[in-house]
C-alpha cells in the first residue's frame, strides 16, 4: 500500500514556496534534511527529493519507499498538519535500513513539535 495522492507534494513550485516560506523550519539529523512548514489544511503532505549522487535508481527508489512508508504509518499521530520535504544525504545510503531511517524521521518530527510524544 502506497502513499495516497492527498498526502503527496508533487509540484516543484510547491517545493519552492515551502523552502522560501518564513514559517518553514529546516532540520538536519542522521543524514536527513527536513523542511517542515505548517500548512493549515486538513491533510499532511510530504515529498522525498533524492539526488542522483545517492546512487543508482534502484537504491534511490528503495530509500523513497522506506521514507514514504514511515510517513504513511505515522501521519495519523501528527498534532498539526504540515508540508514536509525530505532530502536524504549521501551518508544515509550506507545505513539505509528501515529502523535507522524511522528513528531519525520520528525524532525530527518530535523536535518540530508535529508528532505526539
Amino acid at each position: 500500500m502506497g502513499l495516497s495522492r492527498l498526502n503527496r507534494l508533487t509540484k516543484s513550485d510547491n517545493f519552492a514556496k515551502i523552502k522560501k516560506s518564513k514559517r518553514c523550519r529546516k532540520f538536519l539529523s542522521g543524514g536527513l534534511v527536513f523542511y517542515v512548514c505548517l500548512n493549515g489544511k486538513n491533510v499532511s503532505r510530504m515529498a522525498v527529493v533524492c539526488s542522483s549522487k545517492l546512487g543508482d535508481a534502484c537504491n534511490r527508489n528503495r530509500l523513497k519507499r522506506l521514507i514514504h512508508e514511515i510517513f504513511r504509518l505515522n501521519h495519523t499521530r501528527f498534532l498539526q498538519n504540515a508540508d514536509i520535504i525530505v532530502i536524504p544525504q549521501k551518508e544515509v545510503m550506507s545505513s539505509a535500513d528501515y529502523r535507522y531511517i524511522e528513528k531519525y524521521f520520528l525524532s525530527i518530527l518530535k523536535q518540530a513539535r508535529i508528532l505526539k510524544e
